[in-house]
C-alpha cells in the first residue's frame, strides 16, 4: 500500500477521511465525493504529497486551515449543492490558485457566482 498515488473512496457513506490513507506517502489524489465527511481535520496534513483532494458533495461543517499551509496541494474541491427551504440550489466552491506574483497560496471561496478571498 505505501506506493498507492490515487485513492477513490465515493459513495462509501465515510463520516471522516481514514488517517491510514492520508498517511500514504506518495498520496496524490484522494477522491472523497460523495460521502458523509462533516469535518475534515488537522490530521490531513499527514498527506504530504497530496495534489488533488476532493470532498464535493459532503456534509462539510468545518475544513482544518492546515489545508492553506499543505505545499503540494492545487486542487482542494468542496462544491456542494444545497438545497434550501424553498427549493432554490446554491452551490459553493473552493479552489486554489498559486499567484505568479506571491510565494503563498491563496484559498478562493466561489458561492452563486461571486468570488471573495478570505
Amino acid at each position: 500500500l505505501p506506493s498507492l498515488q490515487h485513492v477513490v473512496l465515493t459513495h462509501n457513506m465515510l463520516t471522516e477521511i481514514p488517517l491510514h490513507v492520508a498517511r500514504l506517502p506518495k498520496l496524490h489524489t484522494l477522491q472523497l465525493e460523495n460521502n458523509l465527511i462533516q469535518i475534515i481535520s488537522d490530521a490531513i496534513i499527514e498527506a504530504t504529497a497530496l495534489t488533488d483532494l476532493n470532498v464535493a458533495h459532503n456534509p462539510l461543517q468545518s475544513v482544518a486551515s492546515v489545508i492553506s499551509i499543505m505545499p503540494h496541494l492545487v486542487s482542494f474541491n468542496t462544491t456542494n449543492a444545497v438545497h434550501d427551504s424553498r427549493g432554490v440550489v446554491m452551490t459553493s466552491s473552493w479552489s486554489r490558485h498559486h499567484a505568479q506574483s506571491d510565494s503563498y497560496p491563496k484559498i478562493i471561496h466561489e458561492e452563486s457566482g461571486s468570488v471573495t478571498v478570505p
